[in-house]
């Protein structure tokens, strides 16, 4: 996902990380090399979108693959216009595929006193989890560019379920 290929529709970053999603451009067969230099120096993003009705989809097998999911997930046929508020109508976007993260420490935490754990945490895990209360004591610290999820960060180094973060 990091590497663009023809169709895919890629975006510039900014010095903090920041996509440029109104100005994507579409790789072409010929300036493939170039765009692909210019993603691994993170100058450039490959984008995916983020659905609304004005949603501009890439080309050729990226989009081809793009159309298959945003159907499969139900999301091609909704009506993004929300009539009775309209400001609330969603146009879409693209956002950028990958991120970079700084400042990234984990250190051991102390357990957490059973008074201030959740509910989930005092029935403890249950047949297909992926977590085991002993196995929880850890501290993430990292800055992310605005736009990008921390807890799709964490599910990389847990390989937990996302219902399960």
């Amino acid at each position: 996902i990091t590497t663009p290929e023809a169709g895919d529709l890629v975006g510039r970053l900014d010095e903090r990380g920041q996509l440029s999603a109104n100005n994507c451009v579409l790789v072409e067969e010929r300036t493939a090399p170039r765009i692909g230099r210019n993603c691994q120096l993170g100058r450039l993003s490959v984008t995916g979108p983020l659905p609304g009705r004005d949603i501009r989809t890439c080309e050729g097998k990226p989009g081809e693959l793009e159309e298959s999911i945003l159907a499969e997930m139900g999301l091609d046929e909704l009506d993004w216009e929300i009539h009775d508020i309209p400001r609330l109508t969603t146009s879409g976007t693209r956002r950028s595929l990958t991120t970079s993260f700084e400042e990234f420490t984990v250190e051991a935490a102390p357990k957490a006193s059973d008074d201030s754990l959740g509910e989930n945490w005092n029935k403890g895990p249950v047949e297909g989890s992926r977590w085991h209360p002993d196995g929880a004591c850890l501290k993430f610290r990292f800055t992310l560019s605005s736009g990008s999820y921390a807890t799709i960060l964490l599910r990389e180094f847990m390989r937990a379920p996302l219902n399960q973060l």
